[in-house]
């Protein structure tokens, strides 16, 4: 059979050590962030005392580090979310939803809701305001174009719910050692699990490249897996942060808030220098109905081979350019996880 060799899509990419450089350095714990254009607005909780805050803004083209400017100094902002200029900020430790039209300033704030438990995440989907409370382990919405509207609670088993995503008719929620998904304009919403193990502490979520984003304040990386593998394998994009919270994407590149540093940095790239090899990378045959073998001019330290459903088929550690057969395994669609120096890349191969 006549040989095919095709430069495979790059599905993701690790890199072991933060490679980052700082945005902005301020006196509060940086926490959560929305963007609205190229200002990037982010909320930091008070050292003094743990039921005020401040927002602050950046913008993002301007050369670093950034002489923040800032927009809110009051009680407990966390989670932020941007409708039209209108900056809405979960108040944590006040159980409030409010707005503020940032062309106006604070001045201009007025309360949305007051919530049974913390607020933590914001999410709007249509016309319906989604917020999770932490402590209440709760999902609801509310109609904000209807004043007389009443909050509707969509999920009460939630454990420590803090971000919300709406992704492809789904609303997925971050919940520190796992992260779920759920319809919420189900009759009957249920959770249903989407990764169990391997995070200990997820916060924040961004949809990018197909890709979710999350920052594990517990293992001080920032990870990313996609959503539509039924057992999602767990990327590794940024390690050895200092407690990141919350990330942000904006022209390729990550923006990332670390608590213990009271700091945000930014990643320029999300490939790494590696990267850069990708290019002339190639799995061949492919597909194939044998074997296959992979030219790169990176080292290999070792790859797994894993089925559509995210199980680990084969393990080849120190894997040198030899043929590795597969003519034992199933037709379909598998993800090859490369191994390099400083980072781990994942392929597809497709058998026949």
């Amino acid at each position: 059979m006549k040989k095919i060799t095709i430069l495979l899509y790059l599905l993701c990419c690790s890199i072991s050590i933060a490679q980052t450089v700082d945005v902005v350095t301020v006196p509060e714990v940086p926490t959560r962030i929305a963007v609205l254009g190229n200002d990037l607005y982010f909320s930091g909780a008070s050292l003094v005392s743990s039921t005020l805050g401040r927002i602050y803004k950046v913008d993002v083209t301007n050369p670093l580090p950034i002489t923040p400017t800032l927009v809110y100094d009051g009680p407990s902002p966390n989670d932020l979310l941007f409708i039209g200029n209108e900056l809405y900020i979960a108040q944590f430790w006040e159980n409030k939803i409010v707005k503020m039209d940032v062309t106006i300033g604070q001045s201009s704030i007025t309360d949305v809701i007051t919530t049974s438990s913390n607020p933590s995440g914001l999410l709007l989907i249509g016309n319906d305001l989604f917020y999770s409370e932490v402590n209440g382990g709760t999902l609801s919405k509310i109609d904000i174009t209807n004043s007389t509207a009443t909050p509707i609670v969509v999920l009460n088993t939630l454990t420590s719910p803090y971000d919300l995503l709406w992704h492809n008719n789904e609303l997925y929620i971050s919940e520190l050692s796992r992260i779920s998904k759920v319809d919420p304009y189900s009759t009957t919403p249920t959770k249903i699990d989407v990764i169990t193990t391997g995070i200990t502490g997820v916060l924040g979520m961004r949809f990018y490249d197909n890709m979710i984003y999350t920052a594990d304040q517990i293992t001080n990386k920032v990870i990313k897996f996609d959503p539509t593998l039924a057992n999602p394998i767990l990327i590794d994009v940024i390690t050895g942060l200092n407690r990141p919270v919350e990330v942000a994407i904006i022209n390729d590149a990550l923006y990332i808030s670390i608590m213990n540093s009271f700091k945000l940095v930014k990643f320029d790239t999300l490939l790494d220098v590696e990267d850069n090899h990708l290019s002339e990378t190639v799995i061949y045959p492919n597909p194939t109905s044998e074997s296959f073998q992979i030219k790169i001019k990176s080292s290999i330290a070792s790859l797994e081979i894993f089925d559509f459903k995210g199980k680990e088929i084969m393990n080849i550690p120190g894997y040198q350019g030899e043929k590795l057969n597969v003519s034992h395994l199933d037709s379909g669609m598998y993800f090859i996880k490369v191994f390099l120096n400083k980072s781990n890349h994942t392929f597809k191969l497709f058998k026949n």
